[in-house]
């Protein structure tokens, strides 16, 4: 992940309700932080809701896009929102977090959509050497925990076991 260059940020983000509150809460925060190419008016922050069951509201709302990118993106491409976070803790939304993982109908998974041509970050590669867990332990921790990650390595183990014909699942990435 240390040579992502952002390109996900790009269409801007879908977050619950309740990260767009508190994103708005922080405003006056976020504002200081933002830099001269930046829309400052939270009122242009954010798209129109959509139901998605996927978020725990049950509705998200997206990110609207300013100068190519998420509104949360400064000219360095960095997130203010991130930023932000010194301040303010937790600002920075659940699935900005976790990418390239990524909750879709109630299944964890990679989002491979987004940035397809991503190999040199996220992005898979067949029969990389690096595996999911080298990829994004960070992110694997943040949404599963320490054992949720260690329940997941001894299924994907017993997996590999009762299938020695096909490719080892965890040997996706990189």
């Amino acid at each position: 992940m240390s040579n992502c260059r952002g390109k996900c940020c790009l269409y801007g983000a879908d977050v619950d309700l309740r990260e767009q509150d508190r994103i708005l809460e922080n405003a006056d925060v976020i504002r200081r932080l933002m830099d001269e190419t930046q829309d400052r008016d939270p009122a242009n922050w954010f798209e129109n809701p959509f139901q998605d069951a996927d978020f725990p509201s049950g509705t998200a709302i997206t990110t609207r896009l300013h100068n190519g990118g998420c509104v949360f993106l400064n000219q360095e491409g960095r997130c203010v929102l991130q930023i932000a976070e010194s301040e303010v803790g937790d600002l920075k939304p659940f699935f900005c977090r976790a990418y390239p993982l990524c909750i879709h109908t109630g299944t964890l998974t990679i989002d491979d959509e987004n940035c397809p041509e991503e190999l040199q970050c996220c992005g898979v590669v067949g029969h990389g050497t690096l595996t999911i867990f080298d990829v994004c332990a960070f992110e694997l921790e943040y949404v599963l925990g320490k054992d949720g990650v260690t329940e997941l390595r001894q299924l994907i183990s017993e997996a590999e076991k009762s299938s020695p014909t096909s490719a080892p699942a965890s040997q996706s990435e990189g």
